[in-house]
């Protein structure tokens, strides 16, 4: 019954999450492709509509061609790519809009690019055209004369095969996971696989991977902080050394010694991850995220004044975003990121090695967090002025929870928050009050519950049900149970003399918990079916079988920025007494800097730049003074994709003569100038007005806690045996206050 509780507490009140934007697959992928190659040491690559023949030796670029001079007047280009082909040309890969597959085989002579040969490879790598379809995103590497395919499909999983124009022969060669899978280079004939190992992501792992037949070989293994923060590989056979980059530092190892990896230069901005590194004579190229052409040299003595290790013990972005860059604001500096689980020992580590980390981002107010402070291994960061103005402008409550005795000992990177919503039009409907009528404390929403519970508005086949799942009776009793508990301990949370008066305040509450008829609150008997336990987590997740109807109650995430929220939504947290505050969970992520740091100042200047890379959105929630509305930048250009979608789709209808599949069609169609119809009305704002001024009234009843803030065992036995009938009103309130304090 315990674990049953913890789930539909989880499902019904949702994860408390921070405030991060995700990365849209589709955005992500469009990084990874091989868009530059390097044939007797030039770098060739296609910008916007233009292939360069680039010196990077001499810093000058030795020729250009239009990509239209590639293509027929009526032809229309879906994708292009730069692969390598022989010692002097190149093959550019031409993927027509018609699913056309063309290789145009180019060489500099006399200053200029000309064709040498034209392939037509649409009948063998016609299925690879439709991107729309199965293929999120398909890279070509050349290897001598042939080409090294690998095609994402939609269920994350890259497709391996060889193509030799020559002979019009494919071959398939096998398939990797998404996760494993970073790089691949020419190799000694082959090609040389680089990828996070599958059960230890810090782990490289470099394999042979034959292009005759698929067949592979380990080559080695290589630890680094973090294999997915490795980018930009580059294989270079004539020294037998594999470079790749690290945020805007490059480094070399050599594939099955026993060398660690060194660091042989720093590029002069940092690149995009997941972009192809190349090495042309005595320099390492790369491409930054707006297209530019990076290099250094990497033969040159490299001395670097701090090079920073940052344990990320929450998997959080913004920490890798600011470690990409430092070296950039900061010569001389680099700083890498680890990423460690929250539940590894780091206080362990940090007790055998004192400067093992330089710093590290937690949960606040997490039992590590708690520890490291409370064993020395936090720094002051009072003496940054920048951090000590954007704290001081904070919630005091925020303030103070990222002070350890007096002093400033974190930074927030990411937030997050949860709050109960209530349908208000439903609320109306049931129960015929006015928004302002409406209860604001557990007592008077337990009263509500019980006229409801009366009126058996909530127990038929009506047009309403209480929360987002169906749910028998006793499951429903105990969950608004444990969600009235946590409301307790969030308002001992909020003020510490609050557990002095639990005693007096719960057993009202308690009683009015009783004297609810549950059973006329719910509409089924039992609970939906438990699927199997989850191949990642091992926990059970409830099917959720929607009934259609309306829920009075759900569960949302109070934000700054403008966000869909289901209509007649409002936010209704509930005070455990009369009067009393009504409160909502905040979590955060913090970056706290090691005092036994070898590069003090460089440590506590990364601080500084993590907070600078912070989003706008978070920085807004968390600073009160911060009030100016903040306009969408990407506003016209999503409305510009989705002109693009719906011309795609009205060809599509017109070009369909199935029936069913152009219904199928016209709905997307329908839903999709839908959404832009919204979009174009509402999304111009991150942050509006009313946005701000919706999240500020909510300011004074936010409290920082702990992400896993809620029952401990003793707790969840006292709350049983109170449901059991074991203990009254007045026992449980006594015995509850004795267990908090």
């Amino acid at each position: 019954m315990k674990k049953m509780l913890c789930l539909l507490l989880a499902l019904l009140a949702g994860v408390i999450a921070v405030n991060i934007e995700p990365v849209a697959l589709g955005d992500a992928m469009t990084e990874r492709c091989p868009d530059m190659a390097v044939c007797g040491g030039l770098v060739w690559r296609v910008d916007d509509m233009t292939i360069l023949c680039e010196d990077v030796e001499a810093g000058a670029i030795r020729a250009t061609l239009p990509l239209s001079e590639c293509l027929q007047p009526d032809e229309k280009l879906l994708r292009v790519s730069v692969a390598a082909w022989t010692d002097n040309s190149v093959m550019l890969v031409l993927t027509l809009s018609d699913g056309a597959i063309r290789l145009e085989a180019l060489g500099l002579a006399d200053g200029t690019i000309s064709a040498i040969k034209e392939y037509d490879a649409s009948e063998q790598l016609g299925f690879l055209a439709d991107d729309r379809a199965k293929w999120y995103e398909v890279n070509m590497i050349g290897c001598g004369r042939r080409l090294f395919i690998a095609a994402l499909d939609d269920a994350y999983h890259f497709h391996f095969f060889s193509y030799t124009p020559d002979t019009e022969a494919l071959v398939p060669l096998g398939e990797r996971s998404l996760a494993a899978y970073t790089a691949a280079m020419p190799y000694d004939g082959d090609l040389l696989i680089a990828g996070p190992g599958e059960v230890d992501e810090s782990l490289l792992e470099l394999t042979r991977l034959s292009l005759d037949d698929g067949s592979t070989q380990l080559l080695g293994t290589v630890v680094l902080d973090s294999a997915l923060h490795a980018a930009n590989f580059a294989w270079d056979g004539s020294e037998g050394l594999l470079y790749y980059s690290i945020n805007n530092t490059v480094y070399a190892l050599s594939p099955g010694s026993a060398e660690a990896p060194k660091a042989v230069g720093a590029l002069d901005s940092a690149p995009a991850e997941l972009r192809l590194g190349v090495v042309a004579g005595d320099r390492y190229a790369a491409l930054s995220e707006n297209g530019r052409l990076l290099s250094c040299d990497i033969h040159s003595t490299v001395t670097f004044t701090a090079q920073l290790r940052i344990a990320n013990c929450v998997d959080d972005e913004i920490v890798v975003a600011a470690a990409r860059d430092f070296g950039i604001d900061h010569p001389g500096c680099t700083a890498s990121v680890a990423d460690i689980p929250e539940e590894t020992n780091l206080l362990s580590e940090l007790k055998a090695h004192p400067s093992e980390y330089d710093a590290y981002v937690l949960d606040l107010r997490s039992d590590l967090y708690r520890s490291l402070g409370e064993s020395g291994f936090i720094a002051d960061l009072s003496g940054i002025d920048t951090l000590v103005s954007a704290t001081s402008d904070m919630t005091p409550r925020m303030s103070k929870a990222l002070q350890m005795d007096g002093h400033l000992c974190a930074v927030p990177t990411a937030i997050g928050s949860y709050c109960q919503l209530l349908n208000v039009p439903a609320a109306q409907a049931l129960t015929g009050l006015s928004p302002e009528a409406l209860p604001t404390d557990w007592p008077g929403f337990l009263a509500l519950l019980g006229q409801l519970a009366d009126s058996g508005a909530l127990a038929t086949d009506g047009d309403y049900r209480l929360f987002g799942a169906d749910m028998p009776a006793d499951v429903l009793r105990d969950m608004v149970f444990g969600s009235m508990v946590q409301d307790c301990l969030l308002w001992i949370e909020a003020d510490e003399t609050a557990v002095d008066r639990l005693s007096q305040a719960l057993p009202p509450v308690l009683e009015a918990f009783n004297s609810v008829d549950w059973s006329r609150l719910s509409a089924i008997d039992h609970l939906p079916a438990l699927s199997q336990p989850g191949t990642a987590s091992g926990d059970f997740q409830l099917e959720q079988y929607d009934s259609g109807r309306t829920a009075l109650l759900d569960s949302g995430m109070p934000d700054i920025t403008v966000a869909p929220q289901a209509e007649g939504m409002a936010h209704w947290p509930l005070s455990v007494q009369p009067g009393g505050e009504r409160l909502i969970s905040q979590v955060a992520f913090v970056l706290c800097v090691n005092p036994h740091s070898d590069s003090p100042e460089a440590a506590l200047a990364f601080a500084a730049h993590a907070w600078e890379k912070t989003n706008v959105e978070t920085k807004m929630a968390l600073c009160q003074s911060m009030n100016t509305p903040v306009a969408n930048a990407a506003y016209q250009e999503d409305l510009d994709y989705m002109a693009q979608d719906t011309a795609l789709l009205k060809q599509d209808i017109a070009e369909t003569q199935d029936a069913e599949a152009r219904a199928s069609l016209q709905a997307q169609l329908d839903d999709l100038q839908a959404y832009m119809e919204d979009y174009r009305n509402n999304g111009q704002w991150l942050a509006s007005e009313a946005s701000i001024a919706r999240y500020r009234s909510l300011a004074d009843a936010l409290v920082p806690i702990a992400p896993d803030f809620g029952f401990d065992d003793a707790l969840s036995d006292l709350m049983f045996q109170f449901l059991d009938g074991a203990l009254t009103p007045e026992a449980y309130a006594n015995r509850f206050a004795e267990a908090v304090r």
